[in-house]
């Protein structure tokens, strides 16, 4: 099995348990150590159980705990035999204790499982609720959905992916739309006041919200000025910016 960072609860009072106060009076809290470190690895086993067969088997764990294999030896056998923290049945040993937590634990994480199957089942009237998959903050199931029609998945991938086409197609028809007015406006220097109208929109937190419009007004401003300019009608004052900067609210019409 896959290996991973298992949990089991520890009470904060642990050390005031008439055994384990047992066990420290004799081996001190180098054994109180020793004690967790065993839980730990039993807990990390698949049916939380020690082995002590074989004639290495206890110096594996005296080589973990960084002391001598007769000192484990009987270690565990007066967790077994005296202080009652341990159980052993032929060649394996366990705790009683961390059985029932991890019992504990398993029962509340399927009672909040089948909870929120539950709410989901209730929530969206379907039956067929496993994996839930996030979409746009939408719950969306890989085997059942809102109407426990697996075909409104495919549909909602369909609009994201619509939505994708269109603005591309927003992008490229703007594009050509650009290159239609650039022979209408061959009189200007339709490449600058194409960056100057860039330039514009994308300063601050203004929003083009009708580019078309906006880019035509644009030009046709261009050109009113570059006609006053050419007839000596055109005053610009000092210190202020051309019109077709200080009202944007043209180019919006």
């Amino acid at each position: 099995m896959a290996k991973e960072a298992y949990y089991f609860s520890h009470d904060s009072n642990a050390g005031q348990d008439p055994k384990i106060v047992q066990m420290i009076s004799v081996y001190g809290y180098q054994g109180y150590g020793w004690y967790w470190r065993f839980i730990e690895m039993m807990r990390e086993q698949e049916d939380h159980r020690l082995c002590v067969s074989g004639k290495y088997a206890y110096h594996g764990f005296a080589k973990a705990l960084l002391t001598e294999p007769d000192n484990i030896r009987t270690f565990i056998n007066d967790c077994i035999d005296e202080f009652h923290l341990f159980s052993k049945n032929g060649d394996y040993f366990w705790s009683d204790s961390l059985n029932r937590r991890i019992q504990l634990y398993e029962d509340k994480k399927a009672h909040y499982v089948d909870a929120g199957k539950r709410g989901a089942q209730a929530r969206w009237g379907t039956k067929n609720i496993t994996t839930p998959i996030t979409n746009n903050n939408n719950a969306i199931y890989k085997n059942g959905n809102a109407n426990g029609d697996p075909k409104e998945i495919n549909s909602i991938k369909g609009k994201e992916i619509k939505g994708k086409e269109s603005k591309e197609d927003k992008e490229a028809s703007f594009k050509k739309y650009t290159d239609d007015l650039r022979l209408k406006y061959n009189d200007l220097n339709f490449d600058n006041e194409l960056e100057k109208f860039h330039l514009y929109w994308s300063e601050g937190k203004r929003k083009l919200k009708r580019p078309r419009l906006a880019l035509k007004n644009w030009m046709d401003k261009a050109r009113e000025i570059r006609k006053e300019r050419q007839d000596g009608t055109h005053q610009s004052r000092p210190g202020k910016i051309p019109t077709r900067y200080t009202r944007p609210e043209e180019l919006l019409q």
